[in-house]
């Protein structure tokens, strides 16, 4: 049987992220403050976002960086090629799945 292994790193403005993560129930390795998500995340060579924001979204996706967009009244309009919607944890795994060849 073959064990998934996933380095998580959650990129973020937002102080209150760290709780949110928490009374979620989802770990990471490491967490960063920063306010711009794009250059963090490309010096931290990461392979694809998990977003909820549309603007990254069209970000990220021009960089050829996939985005597994956590679907919000807000951006289900959303239409960018590298961009997956997702509407819970279930899907954004599936897709994770799903883009591994990508993300080699």
């Amino acid at each position: 049987m073959s064990v998934k292994k996933f380095i998580i790193n959650t990129v973020t403005r937002f102080i209150g992220t760290h709780d949110w993560l928490k009374k979620n129930g989802i770990s990471y390795h490491n967490i960063t403050f920063t306010e711009n998500k794009l250059q963090e995340c490309i010096d931290s060579k990461i392979n694809v976002l998990i977003d909820d924001a549309p603007h990254y979204a069209k970000e990220f996706a021009d960089k050829n960086i996939p985005v597994i967009l956590f679907e919000q009244p807000y951006n289900t309009s959303v239409n960018i090629d590298l961009v997956y919607h997702a509407s819970n944890w279930s899907e954004i795994n599936r897709h994770i799945t799903d883009l591994k060849c990508l993300l080699r």
